[in-house]
């Protein structure tokens, strides 16, 4: 139990700090917490839900929601399929079935990416 509490308190504690989102290569749903992956290759999870991130003024629009679970910060995309994006450092994560295929596709040509 004491590492529980701890882990709560240190999640809290980090909660606080100031984010730069342009090294936010994507953001994961856990519950009612968020795991931030960097383009440094480090991830740290934030006593915040995703919707609250994404209701973020600053990350609207450079981040685009590709599923439930998943934000992903469009700067580094990669590549495109039309159920998987392909991220810098070689992440792979799912598109959703409800996400609009037609958007995501003018999105991702629109930078060459399909």
């Amino acid at each position: 139990m004491r590492t529980e509490n701890n882990l709560k308190k240190q999640i809290k504690s980090t909660s606080k700090l100031k984010i730069d989102y342009k090294q936010v290569v994507y953001m994961a749903a856990d519950i009612n917490y968020t795991m931030v992956y960097f383009k440094n290759g480090v991830s740290k999870m934030f006593a915040y839900t995703l919707k609250k991130f994404e209701e973020n003024l600053a990350i609207r629009e450079s981040f685009k929601r590709i599923h439930r679970g998943y934000l992903v910060n469009q700067l580094f995309v990669e590549a495109w399929q039309k159920r998987q994006v392909m991220l810098v450092g070689g992440y792979k994560l799912p598109i959703s079935r409800r996400v609009n295929y037609h958007q995501i596709k003018c999105l991702y040509q629109s930078q060459g990416l399909v």
